[in-house]
């Protein structure tokens, strides 16, 4: 689960990825209808502002999110990564056209977080400094042999900044 403004209307909007055991999708609620509940307990259609549908047709294994106004437009970008079973791809969201009702999103980056061999999941997070947003990922698992922090580039490409695998940092 993620916060971000989403669709740019200056609310904190609400990131959800599936667990495991079920199709991998991102749900994003917006954050002016949290209480538009239906009556078995799931949030309503009128609060959703949309879904994606990230990591292939197939992927079951669950879905780590994050939010990060990486392109620098004014609003936050939707961040997801497997939680396990797949070589650790971030692929990074937006919106379309952020001010929608619903919003339709398309795919703006994806790359390793590291080594595309380890399928032990990344987990994903994203603040902001007086530059840029930067992205931090993390091996879902204790793995010596991994770093463990990446500078998201505005341009999505992603170098190494620092950081050990195992080590905490």
């Amino acid at each position: 689960m993620a916060a971000g403004d989403v669709n740019g209307n200056g609310r904190i909007d609400l990131v959800v990825g599936s667990g495991p055991g079920q199709r991998a999708e991102v749900s994003i609620i917006k954050g002016t209808d949290l209480q538009n509940v239906s009556p078995n307990g799931r949030i309503s259609a009128f609060a959703l502002l949309g879904s994606l549908f990230p990591l292939g047709n197939t992927f079951t294994k669950g879905v780590n999110v994050a939010t990060g106004n990486l392109k620098g437009f004014g609003f936050s970008d939707v961040i997801a990564s497997p939680s396990s079973g797949q070589a650790p791809r971030i692929e990074v969201y937006s919106p379309h056209y952020a001010m929608a009702t619903h919003l339709d999103f398309v795919m703006i980056g994806t790359f390793y977080g590291y080594r595309p061999d380890d399928v032990t999941g990344v987990l994903v997070s994203s603040f902001w400094d007086p530059t840029h947003d930067v992205l931090l990922t993390l091996p879902a698992t204790r793995n010596q042999n991994l770093p463990s922090t990446y500078h998201l580039c505005g341009d999505l490409g992603c170098a190494y900044t620092g950081g050990s695998g195992g080590h905490g940092h």
